[in-house]
């Protein structure tokens, strides 16, 4: 039996028939190994840059500030120079064209999915240092590599030209965690309050059924205020009586004032005035 030596690539185990020829694919391999290591790395430096502002964003003014200074490192030549969200918090946002990243979105409405989520929902007014390959809300894109995360633009476009555009813009909460904390916090601070509140409120009403002589006088109050609603009443019926008794003394009068005057047209030839 023939035996055949043979030389085997120590990185990807391709067998050769000469040792320079796996010694070649080793470096080819080394180098492939390098420069693909190279490309992970920068695409997680990427990443972390385009996670940056929503996963340490605390405030509305820190994603502006923040998307300002990561737009100048994911695009060094053309990059957000000035930047206002005029958001408010939403209990539920609908999900049809974006969603919490890793969320479904549902632009069907279909019943087996949710059909939102809480976000801060408003409008976006952003200007480019410069015109160039980035026009519209590329730099929010979620598709390509250098779009900031986490921002969601709807329905808008250039504003007044000088390269600023404005846009709806749907800022899920689950995307920003600092953020959630914190309106998580309020609501729950808001809910004690009202706890709190309705606590006073309840001790405050128990002190006054407590209080003998407070009770006294507030019934007195109440027996008060029904006189003067019926004295009120009393008071309607008499002033209309009165009326109508006026008015019968009166039409007797006119009618004999009206005749005089006409008696007085006639003798003399001057019209007099007879309203009365």
């Amino acid at each position: 039996m023939k035996s055949i030596q043979a030389f085997a690539c120590p990185v990807c185990e391709e067998i050769y028939k000469t040792e320079q020829g796996a010694s070649k694919c080793e470096a080819a391999c080394i180098k492939a190994k390098i420069e693909a290591d190279k490309e992970r790395q920068i695409n997680a430096q990427l990443e972390e840059l385009r996670n940056y502002v929503r996963l340490n964003a605390e405030s509305v003014e820190d994603i502006c500030k923040m998307s300002m200074e990561i737009s100048k490192k994911l695009n060094k030549s053309q990059y957000i120079k000035e930047m206002t969200l005029r958001v408010r918090y939403v209990e539920h946002v609908s999900n049809s064209h974006s969603s919490p990243i890793g969320q479904p979105t549902n632009f069907g409405r279909k019943s087996d999915k949710p059909t939102g989520y809480p976000a801060l929902y408003g409008s976006i007014l952003f200007t480019y240092n410069k015109g160039g390959k980035l026009s519209g809300s590329d730099i929010f894109s979620k598709w390509g590599d250098r779009g900031i995360k986490g921002i969601n633009t709807g329905s808008g476009g250039s504003r007044s030209g000088n390269n600023t555009y404005g846009y709806d813009v749907t800022l899920w909460l689950d995307d920003f965690p600092k953020i959630k904390e914190k309106i998580e916090k309020l609501h729950e601070n808001i809910k004690e309050f009202h706890d709190f509140e309705m606590e006073i409120q309840n001790q405050y009403s128990d002190i006054l059924e407590q209080d003998v002589d407070l009770a006294i006088k507030q019934a007195r109050v109440k027996s008060l205020n029904e006189e003067i609603l019926t004295l009120s009443a009393k008071r309607d019926v008499i002033q209309t009586e009165s009326y109508h008794i006026q008015q019968k003394h009166k039409a007797p009068l006119a009618v004999f004032l009206d005749n005089k005057a006409k008696q007085f047209d006639n003798d003399f030839g001057i019209r007099v005035d007879r309203s009365f």
